[in-house]
């Protein structure tokens, strides 16, 4: 497993395995999901051993940001060879996510700092989304992300 950390003042950016993060992780995700979850009536219920074999499989790289030991921000990207272009090495956003007091320039360290672990291992397509409601689309824009897709979801009765 590799272990890439980066020291900026008090915050550290550093690379995770599943079972070491996962206690931790759980107080966050509570408020990733009260913030962004567009369902309120799907409890929150992450399937922690599909997340534990992924990264055993190496299939995931999980990314922590912390400020004086306390996690304040995570990223998960599912990494593989793009299944129609197989020259690119792609990392699918799955989970990002920063306490919204750390966010500004903080976060854009993080995601940048993400990015660069990926590049280092080959990456060389990132996809990431956003909830529209949110609207943090303009962020990625902004760090030079293009819009490519429009995403629907449909809930079945």
């Amino acid at each position: 497993m590799i272990d890439t950390t980066s020291e900026h003042a008090v915050a550290s950016f550093r690379r995770e395995n599943v079972k070491r993060i996962w206690d931790d992780l759980l107080p966050l995700l509570e408020k990733h999901y009260e913030e962004l979850a567009p369902y309120k009536d799907v409890p929150l219920d992450p399937d922690k051993d599909f997340y534990l074999k992924a990264d055993e499989l190496g299939m995931i790289r999980v990314y922590s940001a912390r400020e004086a030991g306390v996690l304040v921000g995570y990223a998960v990207y599912g990494v593989r060879r793009d299944v129609h272009y197989k020259s690119l090495k792609k990392a699918e956003q799955d989970l990002l996510f920063v306490a919204p007091e750390r966010r500004g320039r903080f976060g854009i360290r993080f995601i940048r700092w993400c990015e660069d672990q990926l590049k280092a291992e080959g990456v060389n397509l990132i996809v990431c989304h956003a909830k529209v409601h949110a609207d943090f689309g303009a962020v990625f824009e902004k760090m030079g992300y293009a819009p490519m897709d429009k995403i629907f979801y449909r809930r079945l009765p």
